[in-house]
């Protein structure tokens, strides 16, 4: 049974070449778009955890494990793509 021919699987003509040209850019406008939001957001929460009282703080802690969450999966989505392709150009597979 086996993959057959392994050079059939690599990326080949224009097409391919243009599809992860679009792919890099993608992935690279959602990652700096993300983090200019993920900062300005994690500011915002952080002035209103400052000026806000003990019951307020505790509801604000709360409110950050789901922000962690998203920023997490968000930065894992953009760039971890960008790094495995950029890791393996660089090896030449």
């Amino acid at each position: 049974m086996g993959l057959g021919n392994l050079d059939d699987y690599r990326e080949t003509g224009t097409t391919s070449t243009q599809l992860t040209a679009k792919l890099g850019k993608l992935f690279s406008v959602i990652g700096t778009v993300g983090s200019i939001l993920s900062v300005i957001i994690l500011a915002g929460i952080g002035i209103k955890y400052m000026l806000g009282s003990v019951e307020e703080k505790a509801v604000y802690k709360k409110s950050m494990i789901p922000y962690i969450i998203g920023v997490a999966i968000l930065f894992t989505g953009s760039f971890l793509p960008q790094f495995i392709y950029k890791l393996v150009k660089l090896i030449g597979w």
